[in-house]
């Protein structure tokens, strides 16, 4: 780990400019602040949280320094370090810690450009918007929600006057604000939140940038916002979830809340940068949290699957195949009890969890379970997939073409072809709209059309299929 990160460029600028500082402190400590500030970042996005927080306390210190010396120049860049600093408190699970820091932040920049309002969007909207998660994550929600609100308007305003200020900044304000909206029981304006960030990232994705960045995660929030939306339009179910947190005041459950569901996160986050082994200490420090607070309160037990859930992605990940299926079977029985209390609510994701566990019950040579695995999700989806489109025609797709793999393994060219021809006709759509998304989805499910195809003497049609694919 300590040579990945030494080989970092981020990593590099900052041992240069640390050499420079202690030559000329004067007119190099401002640069090893943001080049500490970019090293943060970095390591951040990549998951080493521990590290990346080091490097933000260490740019704290030097700017807090720089701000006692001049304040009037650097008072605003050691306030910038605090908002940096609280967003890696914040995801080590440390809420409290971070809402102190990005207390100091706010107040800073309360003083600052009043009379800008872009630079004030870049300094005093960030830092709200940190104070809003960190007040969220402490269960403070309609405190977060005032703060969150005085954020966006800052944005609003620097984006009246500049449309292509801050974007990055200002999606992510919105897809903090969606989800605090959805947590109390605003699922229609989460819904209409969710959309609005979508639709600004598909304007602006081909420029590169923020709007790339952000089309896939702003994507699957809008599928959950829709998912809620139709499921539970009058936010019963967000109301049923405060209640039940509430539950837990006073206990050592409620105080284990933020780290389980930070650690949660940092697993998935450290498994999508292809760091599963690192994701395992995590994960299972989550699973070990989610089973003590599912012991107080069976409340959390979905929580606890999507915890059961996460460790079995990075087993499989890890090739670990039999432990894999092992935490992925566990899942399927909390899912399945689930189920049966709540169908519409539960259905589709034990549908989705189907399809992983038949994955690997074909690996581990179990084709007849995963064979039965396989069918049972495409049962569950398609109707989720009725039900509320955006939110399940890709899982849909994603089962019919397991299916699709599986009959053709098994000599069954009909219906392979036919669950290809379904996954095809689904996936179309979305590598037309998204083809940096879902394009080699498509292909794959064509090339398994026309294998289906040509085993059944349509020669002509699988050759159209292939061309289609290779042409993506």
């Amino acid at each position: 780990m300590a040579d990945q990160i030494a080989a970092l460029p981020e990593s590099a600028r900052v041992n240069m400019m640390r050499d420079l500082a202690e030559e000329d402190p004067d007119r190099y400590q401002a640069q090893l602040v943001d080049s500490l500030l970019d090293l943060s970042s970095r390591l951040s996005s990549l998951g080493y949280l521990e590290e990346s927080l080091e490097s933000a306390d260490e740019a704290v210190d030097l700017a807090e320094e720089l701000a006692e010396e001049r304040p009037g120049s650097y008072r605003q860049t050691y306030a910038a370090c605090l908002t940096n600093l609280s967003a890696q408190l914040n995801r080590l699970g440390r809420p409290a810690d971070a809402l102190a820091v990005s207390t100091e932040a706010v107040e800073i920049f309360q003083l600052r450009n009043r009379d800008d309002p872009v630079a004030r969007a870049g300094g005093l909207g960030a830092a709200l918007n940190k104070q809003g998660v960190d007040l969220a994550a402490l269960g403070r929600l309609e405190e977060a929600h005032a703060v969150l609100h005085e954020a966006l308007e800052l944005y609003r305003a620097a984006r009246a006057v500049n449309r292509s200020s801050h974007l990055d900044g200002y999606l992510q304000l919105l897809f903090d604000w969606q989800r605090l909206l959805a947590r109390l029981a605003g699922r229609e304006q989460a819904l209409e939140v969710a959309q609005r960030a979508h639709n600004l990232c598909v304007r602006t994705a081909g420029d590169g940038g923020p709007g790339l960045d952000w089309l896939h995660t702003t994507l699957i929030e809008l599928r959950h916002r829709r998912v809620e939306s139709h499921r539970d339009p009058r936010g019963r179910e967000a109301d049923a979830e405060r209640a039940r947190d509430e539950r837990l005041e006073g206990t050592q459950a409620a105080d284990d809340l933020p780290l389980a569901r930070a650690l949660l996160e940092q697993a998935g986050r450290l498994r999508g940068v292809d760091r599963a082994e690192d994701a395992l200490e995590p994960a299972n420090e989550a699973l070990r949290l989610w089973r003590e607070i599912d012991a107080v309160h069976e409340g959390y037990r979905p929580e606890l699957a999507s915890a059961i859930v996460e460790l079995s992605a990075c087993l499989d990940d890890l090739e670990r195949y039999q432990e894999a299926l092992d935490a992925a079977t566990e899942a399927v029985e909390i899912l399945r009890w689930l189920t049966e209390r709540n169908r519409g609510r539960y259905g589709a994701d034990l549908g989705i969890l189907l399809v992983s566990t038949s994955d690997l019950l074909y690996v581990l040579d179990r084709p007849e379970e995963g064979w039965v695995a396989i069918e049972e999700a495409v049962e569950l989806l398609r109707p989720a997939a009725n039900r509320v489109p955006v939110a399940y025609e890709v899982e849909l797709a994603r089962a019919l073409y397991g299916y699709a793999v599986r009959a053709a393994g098994s000599d069954m060219p009909e219906p392979a072809l036919a669950a290809a021809e379904e996954a095809v006709a689904l996936r179309r759509p979305l590598a037309q709209r998204y083809p940096t998304l879902y394009a080699a989805a498509l292909g794959r499910a064509l090339r398994t059309m026309a294998d289906a195809l040509d085993e059944l003497d349509r020669a002509d049609e699988a050759t159209e299929a292939r061309e289609e694919a290779d042409a993506l």
